[in-house]
Protein backbone atom coordinates (compact mmCIF):
# COMPACT_ATOMS: atom_id res chain seq x y z
CA UNK A 1 0.00 0.00 0.00
CA UNK A 2 1.27 3.45 -0.88
CA UNK A 3 1.45 6.11 1.72
CA UNK A 4 2.42 9.38 0.23
CA UNK A 5 4.34 12.03 2.03
CA UNK A 6 6.04 13.19 5.10
CA UNK A 7 6.50 13.31 8.79
CA UNK A 8 4.08 15.22 10.98
CA UNK A 9 5.06 18.86 10.98
CA UNK A 10 7.00 20.25 13.87
CA UNK A 11 5.22 22.99 15.86
CA UNK A 12 7.08 25.69 13.98
CA UNK A 13 5.95 24.15 10.69
CA UNK A 14 2.27 23.54 11.46
CA UNK A 15 0.05 24.27 8.46
CA UNK A 16 -2.16 27.31 8.58
CA UNK A 17 -4.24 29.01 5.95
CA UNK A 18 -1.56 31.70 5.75
CA UNK A 19 1.48 29.40 5.46
CA UNK A 20 3.28 29.21 2.11
CA UNK A 21 5.99 27.07 0.60
CA UNK A 22 4.78 23.74 2.00
CA UNK A 23 6.53 20.85 0.23
CA UNK A 24 4.57 17.60 -0.16
CA UNK A 25 6.74 14.50 -0.68
CA UNK A 26 4.93 11.77 -2.60
CA UNK A 27 6.43 8.28 -2.55
CA UNK A 28 5.52 4.61 -2.46
CA UNK A 29 6.49 2.85 0.77
CA UNK A 30 9.26 0.86 -0.97
CA UNK A 31 10.92 4.19 -1.81
CA UNK A 32 10.62 5.59 1.71
CA UNK A 33 14.39 5.36 2.46
CA UNK A 34 15.09 7.71 -0.46
CA UNK A 35 12.17 9.97 0.40
CA UNK A 36 13.43 10.17 4.00
CA UNK A 37 16.78 11.52 2.78
CA UNK A 38 14.99 14.17 0.70
CA UNK A 39 12.82 15.07 3.67
CA UNK A 40 15.75 15.49 6.07
CA UNK A 41 17.66 17.53 3.50
CA UNK A 42 14.81 19.99 2.99
CA UNK A 43 13.94 20.26 6.70
CA UNK A 44 17.57 20.98 7.52
CA UNK A 45 17.33 23.92 5.09
CA UNK A 46 14.42 25.33 7.12
CA UNK A 47 11.60 24.38 4.74
CA UNK A 48 8.16 23.19 5.87
CA UNK A 49 7.78 19.61 4.58
CA UNK A 50 4.96 17.11 4.84
CA UNK A 51 5.96 13.41 4.84
CA UNK A 52 3.72 10.77 6.43
CA UNK A 53 6.14 7.98 7.32
CA UNK A 54 6.82 8.91 10.94
CA UNK A 55 3.47 10.50 11.72
CA UNK A 56 1.38 7.54 10.58
CA UNK A 57 1.86 5.39 13.71
CA UNK A 58 0.78 8.31 15.90
CA UNK A 59 -2.46 9.03 14.07
CA UNK A 60 -5.78 7.25 13.80
CA UNK A 61 -6.81 6.32 10.29
CA UNK A 62 -9.39 9.11 10.09
CA UNK A 63 -6.90 11.70 11.34
CA UNK A 64 -4.30 10.36 8.93
CA UNK A 65 -6.57 10.73 5.94
CA UNK A 66 -7.61 14.21 7.01
CA UNK A 67 -3.99 15.30 7.36
CA UNK A 68 -3.09 13.89 3.94
CA UNK A 69 -6.03 15.71 2.32
CA UNK A 70 -5.19 18.90 4.17
CA UNK A 71 -1.55 18.73 3.14
CA UNK A 72 -2.47 18.11 -0.50
CA UNK A 73 -4.80 21.08 -0.41
CA UNK A 74 -2.26 23.45 1.16
CA UNK A 75 0.95 22.25 -0.50
CA UNK A 76 2.64 24.74 -2.79
CA UNK A 77 5.16 22.24 -4.18
CA UNK A 78 5.16 18.47 -4.73
CA UNK A 79 8.17 16.18 -4.96
CA UNK A 80 7.64 12.67 -6.29
CA UNK A 81 10.42 10.29 -5.22
CA UNK A 82 10.51 7.07 -7.25
CA UNK A 83 12.93 4.31 -8.21
CA UNK A 84 10.72 2.70 -10.85
CA UNK A 85 7.87 3.41 -13.24
CA UNK A 86 5.68 0.93 -11.37
CA UNK A 87 6.21 2.83 -8.12
CA UNK A 88 5.35 6.16 -9.77
CA UNK A 89 2.17 4.59 -11.18
CA UNK A 90 1.06 2.82 -8.00
CA UNK A 91 -2.56 3.84 -7.37
CA UNK A 92 -2.15 6.16 -4.40
CA UNK A 93 1.03 7.77 -5.68
CA UNK A 94 -0.55 8.49 -9.07
CA UNK A 95 -3.69 9.78 -7.38
CA UNK A 96 -1.65 12.35 -5.43
CA UNK A 97 0.50 13.69 -8.25
CA UNK A 98 -2.50 13.53 -10.59
CA UNK A 99 -4.46 15.70 -8.14
CA UNK A 100 -1.57 18.18 -7.94
CA UNK A 101 -1.32 18.43 -11.75
CA UNK A 102 -5.06 19.05 -12.05
CA UNK A 103 -4.80 21.79 -9.41
CA UNK A 104 -1.99 23.43 -11.41
CA UNK A 105 -3.95 23.25 -14.64
CA UNK A 106 -6.95 24.87 -12.99
CA UNK A 107 -4.77 27.69 -11.62
CA UNK A 108 -5.32 26.80 -7.96
CA UNK A 109 -1.67 25.84 -7.50
CA UNK A 110 1.35 27.62 -8.93
CA UNK A 111 4.36 25.88 -7.39
CA UNK A 112 6.77 23.29 -8.75
CA UNK A 113 6.18 19.60 -9.44
CA UNK A 114 9.49 17.75 -9.36
CA UNK A 115 10.21 14.04 -9.81
CA UNK A 116 13.39 12.72 -8.22
CA UNK A 117 14.50 9.70 -10.25
CA UNK A 118 16.34 7.10 -8.15
CA UNK A 119 18.80 4.57 -9.55
CA UNK A 120 18.36 3.72 -13.20
CA UNK A 121 14.93 5.32 -13.61
CA UNK A 122 14.97 7.27 -16.89
CA UNK A 123 12.72 10.27 -17.58
CA UNK A 124 11.59 8.75 -20.88
CA UNK A 125 9.97 5.88 -18.97
CA UNK A 126 7.82 8.11 -16.81
CA UNK A 127 4.22 9.00 -17.68
CA UNK A 128 4.04 12.05 -19.98
CA UNK A 129 2.26 14.12 -17.31
CA UNK A 130 5.22 13.66 -14.95
CA UNK A 131 8.11 14.01 -17.35
CA UNK A 132 6.63 17.24 -18.70
CA UNK A 133 7.75 18.80 -15.41
CA UNK A 134 11.23 18.71 -13.91
CA UNK A 135 12.87 15.28 -13.51
CA UNK A 136 16.02 15.42 -11.37
CA UNK A 137 18.45 12.59 -10.50
CA UNK A 138 18.76 11.37 -6.92
CA UNK A 139 22.25 12.63 -6.05
CA UNK A 140 23.76 15.56 -4.09
CA UNK A 141 23.72 17.88 -7.09
CA UNK A 142 20.11 16.96 -7.77
CA UNK A 143 19.05 17.68 -4.20
CA UNK A 144 20.76 21.07 -4.36
CA UNK A 145 18.80 21.81 -7.54
CA UNK A 146 15.52 20.83 -5.86
CA UNK A 147 16.32 23.14 -2.96
CA UNK A 148 17.00 26.06 -5.29
CA UNK A 149 13.68 25.53 -7.09
CA UNK A 150 11.69 25.50 -3.87
CA UNK A 151 13.59 28.27 -2.09
CA UNK A 152 13.38 30.62 -5.08
CA UNK A 153 9.59 30.56 -5.08
CA UNK A 154 9.42 30.79 -1.28
CA UNK A 155 11.58 33.90 -1.16
CA UNK A 156 9.47 35.55 -3.83
CA UNK A 157 6.32 34.98 -1.81
CA UNK A 158 2.96 33.40 -2.51
CA UNK A 159 1.86 32.91 -6.10
CA UNK A 160 5.13 34.06 -7.61
CA UNK A 161 6.27 30.98 -9.48
CA UNK A 162 7.14 31.17 -13.16
CA UNK A 163 3.52 30.55 -13.93
CA UNK A 164 2.49 33.70 -12.08
CA UNK A 165 5.50 35.79 -12.97
CA UNK A 166 4.77 39.42 -13.73
CA UNK A 167 4.72 39.87 -17.50
CA UNK A 168 7.07 42.85 -17.08
CA UNK A 169 9.79 40.52 -15.76
CA UNK A 170 9.91 38.59 -19.06
CA UNK A 171 12.61 39.94 -21.33
CA UNK A 172 13.04 37.33 -24.05
CA UNK A 173 12.71 33.77 -25.26
CA UNK A 174 15.34 31.06 -25.32
CA UNK A 175 14.73 28.37 -27.93
CA UNK A 176 15.09 24.89 -26.44
CA UNK A 177 13.66 22.63 -29.15
CA UNK A 178 12.78 22.41 -32.82
CA UNK A 179 11.34 19.12 -33.99
CA UNK A 180 8.88 17.53 -36.37
CA UNK A 181 8.98 16.71 -40.05
CA UNK A 182 5.29 16.08 -40.58
CA UNK A 183 3.31 17.39 -43.55
CA UNK A 184 2.03 20.95 -43.41
CA UNK A 185 0.33 21.82 -40.13
CA UNK A 186 -2.96 23.67 -39.91
CA UNK A 187 -3.99 23.10 -36.25
CA UNK A 188 -2.38 22.37 -32.89
CA UNK A 189 -3.43 21.48 -29.33
CA UNK A 190 -1.28 21.23 -26.18
CA UNK A 191 -1.87 19.37 -22.90
CA UNK A 192 1.00 18.90 -20.46
CA UNK A 193 3.87 17.32 -22.39
CA UNK A 194 1.60 16.23 -25.22
CA UNK A 195 1.28 18.18 -28.46
CA UNK A 196 -1.16 17.21 -31.21
CA UNK A 197 -0.78 18.64 -34.70
CA UNK A 198 -3.26 18.31 -37.55
CA UNK A 199 -2.35 18.40 -41.20
CA UNK A 200 -3.92 19.07 -44.55
CA UNK A 201 -4.12 15.31 -45.19
CA UNK A 202 -6.47 14.73 -42.26
CA UNK A 203 -3.93 12.92 -40.05
CA UNK A 204 -3.20 13.84 -36.43
CA UNK A 205 0.34 13.50 -35.13
CA UNK A 206 0.95 13.11 -31.41
CA UNK A 207 4.23 14.39 -29.95
CA UNK A 208 5.98 14.38 -26.57
CA UNK A 209 7.69 17.71 -25.83
CA UNK A 210 10.02 16.26 -23.21
CA UNK A 211 11.53 13.66 -25.57
CA UNK A 212 10.79 15.56 -28.82
CA UNK A 213 9.57 12.30 -30.32
CA UNK A 214 6.52 11.43 -32.34
CA UNK A 215 4.30 9.07 -30.34
CA UNK A 216 1.71 8.17 -32.96
CA UNK A 217 0.01 9.08 -36.21
CA UNK A 218 -3.76 9.01 -35.80
CA UNK A 219 -5.52 8.46 -39.09
CA UNK A 220 -9.22 7.76 -38.94
CA UNK A 221 -10.52 4.45 -40.32
CA UNK A 222 -13.77 6.29 -41.05
CA UNK A 223 -11.81 8.92 -42.90
CA UNK A 224 -9.95 6.31 -44.95
CA UNK A 225 -13.11 4.44 -45.81
CA UNK A 226 -14.67 7.61 -47.16
CA UNK A 227 -11.63 8.03 -49.44
CA UNK A 228 -11.69 11.73 -48.66
CA UNK A 229 -8.74 13.84 -47.63
CA UNK A 230 -9.75 17.01 -45.80
CA UNK A 231 -7.60 19.25 -43.65
CA UNK A 232 -8.03 19.50 -39.88
CA UNK A 233 -9.63 22.74 -38.71
CA UNK A 234 -9.73 22.17 -34.93
CA UNK A 235 -8.09 20.03 -32.23
CA UNK A 236 -8.83 19.72 -28.51
CA UNK A 237 -7.61 17.56 -25.62
CA UNK A 238 -9.94 16.58 -22.80
CA UNK A 239 -8.96 18.18 -19.45
CA UNK A 240 -7.51 14.87 -18.20
CA UNK A 241 -5.64 14.35 -21.51
CA UNK A 242 -7.32 10.96 -21.91
CA UNK A 243 -9.05 11.90 -25.18
CA UNK A 244 -8.45 14.02 -28.25
CA UNK A 245 -11.03 15.35 -30.70
CA UNK A 246 -10.23 16.46 -34.24
CA UNK A 247 -12.51 18.51 -36.51
CA UNK A 248 -12.18 18.54 -40.30
CA UNK A 249 -13.02 20.85 -43.17
CA UNK A 250 -15.59 18.33 -44.50
CA UNK A 251 -17.53 18.51 -41.22
CA UNK A 252 -16.26 15.24 -39.75
CA UNK A 253 -15.27 15.04 -36.07
CA UNK A 254 -13.13 12.16 -34.83
CA UNK A 255 -12.69 11.14 -31.21
CA UNK A 256 -9.55 9.37 -30.00
CA UNK A 257 -8.36 7.52 -26.90
CA UNK A 258 -4.83 8.76 -26.13
CA UNK A 259 -3.88 5.62 -24.23
CA UNK A 260 -5.00 3.18 -26.93
CA UNK A 261 -4.35 5.51 -29.89
CA UNK A 262 -7.69 4.28 -31.21
CA UNK A 263 -10.77 6.03 -32.51
CA UNK A 264 -14.35 5.75 -31.30
CA UNK A 265 -16.24 5.14 -34.52
CA UNK A 266 -19.28 7.39 -34.29
CA UNK A 267 -20.69 8.91 -37.45
CA UNK A 268 -23.25 11.10 -35.67
CA UNK A 269 -20.65 13.81 -35.12
CA UNK A 270 -20.74 14.93 -38.75
CA UNK A 271 -21.42 18.61 -39.50
CA UNK A 272 -22.63 19.77 -42.89
CA UNK A 273 -19.94 22.44 -43.08
CA UNK A 274 -16.37 22.78 -41.85
CA UNK A 275 -15.90 22.29 -38.10
CA UNK A 276 -15.37 25.70 -36.50
CA UNK A 277 -14.51 24.68 -32.94
CA UNK A 278 -14.20 21.90 -30.37
CA UNK A 279 -14.25 22.21 -26.59
CA UNK A 280 -14.38 19.83 -23.64
CA UNK A 281 -16.09 21.06 -20.48
CA UNK A 282 -13.77 21.63 -17.48
CA UNK A 283 -15.41 18.78 -15.56
CA UNK A 284 -14.66 16.37 -18.42
CA UNK A 285 -18.37 15.71 -18.79
CA UNK A 286 -19.12 16.94 -22.31
CA UNK A 287 -17.60 17.45 -25.74
CA UNK A 288 -19.07 20.34 -27.69
CA UNK A 289 -18.61 20.84 -31.42
CA UNK A 290 -19.71 23.62 -33.75
CA UNK A 291 -19.61 24.11 -37.48
CA UNK A 292 -20.01 26.50 -40.36
CA UNK A 293 -23.45 24.92 -40.81
CA UNK A 294 -24.58 26.88 -37.73
CA UNK A 295 -25.12 23.78 -35.58
CA UNK A 296 -23.90 23.45 -32.00
CA UNK A 297 -23.70 19.82 -30.80
CA UNK A 298 -23.20 18.93 -27.13
CA UNK A 299 -22.22 15.33 -26.39
CA UNK A 300 -22.21 13.53 -23.06
CA UNK A 301 -18.65 12.22 -22.87
CA UNK A 302 -19.60 8.99 -21.10
CA UNK A 303 -22.07 7.97 -23.80
CA UNK A 304 -19.58 9.02 -26.45
CA UNK A 305 -16.95 6.69 -25.00
CA UNK A 306 -19.53 3.91 -24.86
CA UNK A 307 -20.36 4.54 -28.54
CA UNK A 308 -24.03 5.38 -28.14
CA UNK A 309 -26.31 8.32 -27.44
CA UNK A 310 -27.23 11.50 -29.28
CA UNK A 311 -26.15 15.10 -28.72
CA UNK A 312 -28.15 18.14 -27.71
CA UNK A 313 -28.39 20.29 -30.84
CA UNK A 314 -28.80 24.06 -31.21
CA UNK A 315 -29.13 25.73 -34.61
CA UNK A 316 -27.74 29.23 -34.95
CA UNK A 317 -28.56 31.95 -37.49
CA UNK A 318 -24.94 32.25 -38.63
CA UNK A 319 -21.78 30.10 -39.08
CA UNK A 320 -20.08 29.12 -35.81
CA UNK A 321 -16.33 29.74 -35.61
CA UNK A 322 -15.33 28.94 -32.02
CA UNK A 323 -16.23 27.67 -28.55
CA UNK A 324 -15.07 28.14 -24.99
CA UNK A 325 -16.28 27.21 -21.53
CA UNK A 326 -15.92 29.57 -18.57
CA UNK A 327 -13.47 28.50 -15.87
CA UNK A 328 -15.99 26.69 -13.68
CA UNK A 329 -17.87 25.27 -16.63
CA UNK A 330 -21.08 27.11 -15.77
CA UNK A 331 -21.38 28.86 -19.15
CA UNK A 332 -20.58 27.98 -22.74
CA UNK A 333 -19.71 30.79 -25.15
CA UNK A 334 -19.89 30.27 -28.91
CA UNK A 335 -18.86 32.79 -31.54
CA UNK A 336 -20.81 33.46 -34.73
CA UNK A 337 -18.66 35.05 -37.43
CA UNK A 338 -19.83 35.85 -40.94
CA UNK A 339 -17.09 37.12 -43.28
CA UNK A 340 -19.61 38.22 -45.89
CA UNK A 341 -21.47 40.56 -43.55
CA UNK A 342 -18.49 41.29 -41.27
CA UNK A 343 -20.66 40.56 -38.21
CA UNK A 344 -19.28 38.86 -35.12
CA UNK A 345 -21.49 37.86 -32.19
CA UNK A 346 -21.18 35.80 -29.03
CA UNK A 347 -23.98 33.66 -27.67
CA UNK A 348 -23.71 32.68 -24.02
CA UNK A 349 -25.40 29.44 -22.97
CA UNK A 350 -26.09 28.09 -19.51
CA UNK A 351 -23.98 24.90 -19.48
CA UNK A 352 -26.67 22.68 -17.97
CA UNK A 353 -30.01 21.14 -18.83
CA UNK A 354 -31.04 22.09 -22.35
CA UNK A 355 -28.22 24.67 -22.60
CA UNK A 356 -30.53 27.70 -22.97
CA UNK A 357 -29.19 30.91 -24.51
CA UNK A 358 -28.70 33.56 -21.81
CA UNK A 359 -27.77 36.47 -24.07
CA UNK A 360 -26.35 37.47 -27.45
CA UNK A 361 -23.44 39.93 -27.44
CA UNK A 362 -22.43 42.03 -30.45
CA UNK A 363 -18.71 42.65 -31.01
CA UNK A 364 -17.65 45.85 -32.79
CA UNK A 365 -15.13 44.10 -35.05
CA UNK A 366 -14.96 40.90 -37.08
CA UNK A 367 -12.60 38.39 -35.40
CA UNK A 368 -11.13 35.34 -37.07
CA UNK A 369 -9.99 33.85 -33.75
CA UNK A 370 -10.94 34.31 -30.09
CA UNK A 371 -9.37 33.28 -26.76
CA UNK A 372 -10.28 33.86 -23.11
CA UNK A 373 -8.03 34.18 -20.08
CA UNK A 374 -8.12 31.20 -17.75
CA UNK A 375 -10.03 33.10 -15.06
CA UNK A 376 -12.60 34.28 -17.61
CA UNK A 377 -11.94 37.97 -17.05
CA UNK A 378 -10.61 38.94 -20.50
CA UNK A 379 -11.57 37.97 -24.04
CA UNK A 380 -9.07 38.50 -26.86
CA UNK A 381 -10.13 38.79 -30.49
CA UNK A 382 -7.76 38.51 -33.43
CA UNK A 383 -8.66 40.26 -36.68
CA UNK A 384 -7.81 39.65 -40.36
CA UNK A 385 -5.94 42.99 -40.41
CA UNK A 386 -3.46 41.79 -37.77
CA UNK A 387 -4.85 43.73 -34.80
CA UNK A 388 -5.85 42.22 -31.44
CA UNK A 389 -8.61 43.61 -29.23
CA UNK A 390 -8.98 42.85 -25.50
CA UNK A 391 -12.51 42.93 -24.05
CA UNK A 392 -13.76 42.98 -20.46
CA UNK A 393 -15.52 39.62 -20.24
CA UNK A 394 -15.77 39.49 -16.46
CA UNK A 395 -18.13 42.46 -16.24
CA UNK A 396 -20.59 40.96 -18.71
CA UNK A 397 -20.56 37.57 -16.97
CA UNK A 398 -21.20 39.27 -13.63
CA UNK A 399 -24.12 41.15 -15.20
CA UNK A 400 -25.52 37.82 -16.40
CA UNK A 401 -25.24 36.38 -12.90
CA UNK A 402 -27.17 39.41 -11.62
CA UNK A 403 -30.05 38.69 -14.02
CA UNK A 404 -29.17 41.27 -16.66
CA UNK A 405 -28.63 40.61 -20.37
CA UNK A 406 -25.52 42.44 -21.58
CA UNK A 407 -25.44 43.14 -25.32
CA UNK A 408 -21.87 44.38 -25.69
CA UNK A 409 -18.38 44.03 -24.24
CA UNK A 410 -16.27 46.95 -23.09
CA UNK A 411 -13.03 47.33 -25.06
CA UNK A 412 -9.99 47.43 -22.75
CA UNK A 413 -7.21 47.99 -25.28
CA UNK A 414 -6.04 47.23 -28.81
CA UNK A 415 -2.65 45.93 -29.93
CA UNK A 416 -1.11 46.24 -33.39
CA UNK A 417 2.15 44.68 -34.54
CA UNK A 418 1.29 41.66 -36.66
CA UNK A 419 1.49 42.26 -40.39
CA UNK A 420 -1.12 39.73 -41.51
CA UNK A 421 -4.32 38.19 -40.16
CA UNK A 422 -4.22 36.62 -36.70
CA UNK A 423 -4.20 32.81 -36.79
CA UNK A 424 -3.99 31.92 -33.08
CA UNK A 425 -4.10 33.46 -29.58
CA UNK A 426 -3.12 32.05 -26.18
CA UNK A 427 -3.13 33.61 -22.70
CA UNK A 428 -0.41 33.06 -20.11
CA UNK A 429 -2.13 30.98 -17.39
CA UNK A 430 -2.24 33.96 -15.02
CA UNK A 431 -3.65 36.20 -17.77
CA UNK A 432 -0.85 38.77 -17.62
CA UNK A 433 0.46 38.10 -21.12
CA UNK A 434 -0.99 37.08 -24.47
CA UNK A 435 0.76 35.30 -27.35
CA UNK A 436 -0.40 35.74 -30.91
CA UNK A 437 0.57 34.32 -34.29
CA UNK A 438 -0.27 35.66 -37.72
CA UNK A 439 -0.10 34.45 -41.31
CA UNK A 440 3.30 36.13 -41.57
CA UNK A 441 6.00 36.87 -39.03
CA UNK A 442 6.94 35.42 -35.61
CA UNK A 443 4.78 34.95 -32.51
CA UNK A 444 4.50 38.13 -30.45
CA UNK A 445 4.05 38.22 -26.67
CA UNK A 446 1.95 41.12 -25.37
CA UNK A 447 1.51 42.59 -21.90
CA UNK A 448 -2.27 42.47 -21.37
CA UNK A 449 -2.19 45.27 -18.79
CA UNK A 450 -0.31 47.86 -20.85
CA UNK A 451 -0.99 46.50 -24.34
CA UNK A 452 2.72 46.77 -25.14
CA UNK A 453 4.86 44.17 -26.84
CA UNK A 454 7.05 42.19 -24.42
CA UNK A 455 9.14 40.13 -26.81
CA UNK A 456 9.17 38.11 -30.02
CA UNK A 457 11.52 35.24 -30.98
CA UNK A 458 13.91 35.32 -33.88
CA UNK A 459 12.56 33.92 -37.11
CA UNK A 460 13.34 33.45 -40.78
CA UNK A 461 11.41 35.60 -43.28
CA UNK A 462 9.75 32.61 -44.95
CA UNK A 463 8.45 31.09 -41.68
CA UNK A 464 4.69 31.14 -41.05
CA UNK A 465 3.12 30.13 -37.73
CA UNK A 466 -0.38 28.67 -37.55
CA UNK A 467 -0.85 28.09 -33.81
CA UNK A 468 0.63 29.04 -30.45
CA UNK A 469 0.10 27.94 -26.83
CA UNK A 470 1.64 28.50 -23.41
CA UNK A 471 2.60 25.47 -21.35
CA UNK A 472 0.54 24.69 -18.25
CA UNK A 473 3.40 26.08 -16.19
CA UNK A 474 3.46 29.28 -18.20
CA UNK A 475 7.25 29.15 -18.56
CA UNK A 476 7.28 27.78 -22.10
CA UNK A 477 5.82 28.82 -25.42
CA UNK A 478 4.97 26.18 -28.04
CA UNK A 479 4.25 27.13 -31.64
CA UNK A 480 3.50 25.18 -34.79
CA UNK A 481 4.89 26.27 -38.14
CA UNK A 482 2.95 25.66 -41.31
CA UNK A 483 5.87 23.63 -42.74
CA UNK A 484 5.37 20.89 -40.13
CA UNK A 485 7.89 21.90 -37.45
CA UNK A 486 7.18 22.62 -33.79
CA UNK A 487 9.19 25.18 -31.84
CA UNK A 488 9.51 25.38 -28.07
CA UNK A 489 10.95 28.33 -26.14
CA UNK A 490 11.58 29.03 -22.46
CA UNK A 491 11.08 32.52 -21.10
CA UNK A 492 14.02 34.53 -19.83
CA UNK A 493 13.38 36.73 -16.79
CA UNK A 494 15.26 39.89 -15.95
CA UNK A 495 17.35 37.89 -13.45
CA UNK A 496 18.40 35.48 -16.23
CA UNK A 497 19.01 38.03 -18.96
Amino acid sequence: MFIGVALELQPSQQMTSESTGLVFICSRNTDYPYAEVVYQFLVSAGLPVFFSRESLPELGISDYRKQIDRALDEAEHMIVVSSSVDNALSPWVEAEWGFFINEKRSGRKTGNLITIAVGGLQPAGLPPSLRYFEVIPYDPAGLDKVLRYVQQNRKQGPGSSKRNADAKSLTGLHEIAVFGESPRICAMAVSGSLVATGGFNGAVRLWDISTRRQLAVLFSNLFRRSNNEGMITALAFSPDAAYLASGHIDGAVHFWSIEDKKETEISLLKHEGAVGGLSFSPDNGTLTTCGKDGFLKIWNLQTLVQKHGRPRIHQKPAPLSGLLYTQKGEKLICSMSDRETGRCQLQVHKAAGSYPVLTTINLPDFHSTLAASQDGSVLAGGSPNGSIVLYDLRQSLEELDAGEKPRSLQVQRQMSGHRKGITSLSFLPNGKALAGTAAEGPPIIWDTHSGKEITRPRHEPEEAYVSVAFSDEGNRLIAALRDGRIRVWEFLTRQQA
